[in-house]
């Protein structure tokens, strides 16, 4: 299963966020090499990525973090890693403190508090990304 199914103001108001979700059922299959190395580490089986699915991710990955073939085979060759995930969290960190000072979108995560939201608001006026506020005519 790939998506998001949940249910929040952005999505509810239609500025800013969508949902969706895909099943895949991929019958076809490989192991993966870091898992393999590991299985045979510990004498275990090794586990099985599907063909579509490992795709998809490793495109989703390249369009999204901005990976090229190294980066899929290094970094994130077990996206499930901890390693992977940190560095992921990293990159999605930077992306945000750049859109948030690109857009100026509410809500954020650098919003600590009423007082920093109503400081914000009155520094900058209504902000085009503030989905915070209900739309107007």
């Amino acid at each position: 299963v790939v998506g998001s199914a949940n249910i929040n103001d952005r999505s509810l108001l239609g500025m800013r966020d969508s949902e969706v979700n895909v099943i895949i059922h991929d019958t076809g299959g490989r192991a993966s090499a870091t898992a393999a190395a590991a299985a045979a580490a510990a004498d275990s089986v090794p586990t099985q990525l599907g063909t579509s699915a490992s795709q998809l991710r490793e495109a989703l990955l390249a369009q999204h973090l901005g990976c090229n073939e190294t980066d899929l085979r290094g970094k994130f060759a077990d996206p499930a890693s901890v390693k992977s995930v940190q560095e992921m969290r990293a990159i999605a960190n930077c992306n945000t403190t750049i859109y948030e000072s690109v857009f100026g979108t509410l809500p954020s995560d650098s919003i600590r508090s009423w007082s920093e939201l109503v400081s914000r608001r009155a520094a900058g006026g209504e902000q085009i990304g503030d989905s915070t506020r209900l739309p107007t005519a």
